[in-house]
């Protein structure tokens, strides 16, 4: 198979996807194990650990549609989600104690994988691994915490929707400068035209 008809490549992000659901599937399912409810109840501990699922999912979105509430749950639902997986870790190794009574790297490295990867492969394989993703947001917010609350500038929400934000044109302050231009250029043409019509019309008179 050549490497430049893109074949390897569809491969890859088909296998990279189906590893990313799978994976989320047992990651969910440690985590159901780890959140420790039994009895009738059990499916509450389904439900929570889809739910850490969701709210990851909403985190590695893009940093323009995050807001703190967003960003403050889906940090706690990683940690969360972390350490169920770490638990279910034990319980499927049938390991005694935990992570700080009887420290395991394979349990620690393994809940932290189990919960990292799957977003994260999903999205490459399906070409928005740029959109937003764990490490990149949490940069962006430290670097830039003020957007988490103010909305993006009109002309610059219009484009996103129009072109999307990895299309988004590099020149838009020269764009916006120009509108201004034109717009002032409009505008003194407009009151000429008046004053010109004022002198015509007294000078008829």
């Amino acid at each position: 198979m050549r490497m430049d008809d893109g074949k390897f490549t569809v491969i890859k992000r088909w296998l990279i996807g189906i590893s990313g659901i799978c994976l989320a599937y047992a990651s969910i399912e440690f985590s159901r194990q780890g959140v420790g409810i039994i009895g009738e109840m059990a499916w509450v501990g389904t439900v929570v650990a889809v739910s850490l699922t969701c709210a990851e999912l909403l985190f590695n979105s893009n940093f323009d549609e995050l807001n703190w509430t967003i960003l403050v749950l889906g940090l706690g639902a990683y940690i969360y989600s972390i350490w169920t997986n770490i638990v279910g870790f034990y319980f499927y190794r049938a390991m005694p104690g935990d992570l700080f009574s009887a420290f395991d790297i394979t349990n620690l490295a393994g809940g932290i994988f189990m919960d990292v990867y799957p977003e994260l492969a999903i999205s490459w394989a399906l070409k928005e691994s740029k959109i937003g993703d764990l490490l990149g947001n949490i940069i962006k917010t430290s670097k830039n915490p003020s957007k988490l609350t103010h909305l993006a500038h009109p002309l610059q929400k219009s484009h996103q929707q129009n072109f999307g934000q990895n299309s988004m044109p590099s020149n838009l302050p020269y764009m916006e400068g120009k509108f201004m231009e034109q717009n002032g250029k409009t505008r003194a043409e407009i009151l000429r035209r008046k004053m010109k019509s004022s002198q015509l019309h007294l000078g008829g008179e």
